[in-house]
């Protein structure tokens, strides 16, 4: 943990992008990790360069609270954030407590919240932390987030599912307006987490929801700022997370585009900055140059079919068994092609639905650290009984694609059938 928040003093409190407020670098410590002790003696290896200030650590504190007669309880004090507090770490909220258990309304998650119960998970920060006469708490934290839906991410991997209703916006609308009523108590505003979309608290664009969190995002906080709200940045971020892809791509194609990330990292400063015209007139640009450089480019598409393949595995069911490992080995030809030049590829099949398995898909790979970059996708099983279909992207990045041996390894208590491989290949003319 040391070389981490050695890595924050040497590599992100000193950029020109860093989080600082009232000239002081900040970081939310999510916690758990280490315990108060342990991170005493982190804090005594840590070496400052001069002139910069102390860092501020904002502690995640997300205690459950319960239901009493159907209204939220929240916890207002623990002795674990006494402790943390005692180091110099500022309590500061997290995703609100999801007490409510699985009923006919929401019979799709084990745990939810209302929006009702998030303001009232709120009220502790503002009465305790924001409102206190406290020198310790140098830095006050404000908080929003839009709603939860971690059935993206499966549960975290563990099959349990919360949810905090959206409400056509209101739920982040209603938090924002709770933390501008204390808007003068307040430092700075927090938002969880930023755009993890998997959980189901994204304010990024989206196809269900478009824009509408990002606009709230900037009304509320250019009333924060006692700023004008200016929308032509809007979306500008989308567009330079684009390019960036974009500009990646080109590298692994083999192109020079060293010119074209300085220019990015550019604009990104200048978005950061409030350039907006200045950084529209850099994006066109960088643009136009992508657009040029992509022309450049030779494409071959190829399609392989289950007779194009060396798959080695028991049949069984008009399929093949996957309970004992399956193989897929591509031609010489192929091989050699996706060695030297950049490609777009999937893997796709269809699958027997049968029980609560894990369909594992695996590679070879040359990726650093190597047992979770094998591991090409994960599919789990519900039991349906029935045929299903299955699309998997291919990262080249992941996948040792070689000679005299398989690309891929299918092991699970599956029969998969109709496999097939898809790539597109691209090399500079």
């Amino acid at each position: 943990m040391a070389k981490c928040y050695q890595y924050l003093v040497d590599s992100v409190f000193t950029d020109p992008t860093a989080p600082m407020v009232k000239g002081m670098p900040v970081f939310y410590h999510f916690g758990p990790g280490a315990k108060v002790d342990e991170y005493k003696k982190v804090l005594s290896q840590v070496k400052f360069p001069q002139g910069m200030r102390q860092p501020v650590a904002l502690r995640r504190w997300a205690d459950w609270g319960k239901l009493e007669n159907d209204k939220y309880i929240p916890v207002t004090r623990s002795d674990d954030m006494d402790a943390w507090e005692k180091v110099g770490e500022i309590p500061t909220a997290w995703l609100p407590a999801r007490v409510r258990t699985r009923d006919q309304a929401h019979a799709e998650w084990d745990n939810y919240a209302t929006q009702d119960d998030v303001i009232e998970f709120m009220k502790p920060f503002r009465d305790s932390i924001w409102h206190s006469n406290n020198p310790a708490y140098t830095i006050k934290s404000g908080f929003a987030m839009p709603g939860m839906d971690n059935r993206g991410c499966a549960g975290w991997g563990r099959g349990h599912f919360y949810y905090i209703p959206r409400n056509n916006g209101e739920t982040y609308q209603s938090m924002w307006k709770f933390c501008m009523a204390e808007k003068d108590s307040l430092d700075m505003m927090f938002i969880a987490s930023w755009s993890d979309y998997t959980e189901g608290h994204e304010i990024e664009p989206t196809i269900e929801n478009g824009d509408r969190e990002l606009r709230t995002t900037l009304k509320y906080a250019a009333e924060f700022k006692d700023e004008q709200a200016d929308e032509r940045g809007l979306t500008l971020p989308l567009m330079l997370f684009r390019l960036r892809k974009e500009a990646r791509f080109l590298e692994k194609t083999k192109m020079d585009v060293s010119a074209c990330q300085r220019s990015l990292d550019k604009a990104a400063l200048l978005i950061s900055q409030g350039r907006y015209p200045v950084a529209i007139g850099l994006l066109s640009q960088i643009e136009n140059d992508v657009k040029t450089a992509k022309s450049a480019l030779a494409v071959e598409m190829m399609r392989l079919r289950e007779s194009d393949m060396k798959i080695q595995g028991k049949r069984k069911s008009g399929g093949y068994n996957a309970e004992e490992t399956l193989s897929i080995s591509l031609p010489k030809e192929l091989v050699s092609k996706l060695q030297m030049n950049n490609y777009v590829g999937y893997l796709y099949f269809e699958y027997l639905d049968k029980g609560n398995e894990s369909l594992f898909i695996r590679s070879s790979t040359q990726r650093e650290p190597k047992e979770p970059f094998k591991i090409v996708s994960r599919i789990r099983t519900d039991n349906t009984g029935e045929w299903k279909s299955a699309k998997v992207e291919l990262y080249k990045d992941n996948i040792m694609n070689g000679f005299n041996m398989p690309t891929f390894y299918l092991k699970g208590n599956v029969v998969v059938r109709n496999l097939s491989l898809g790539y597109t290949i691209y090399s500079v003319k």
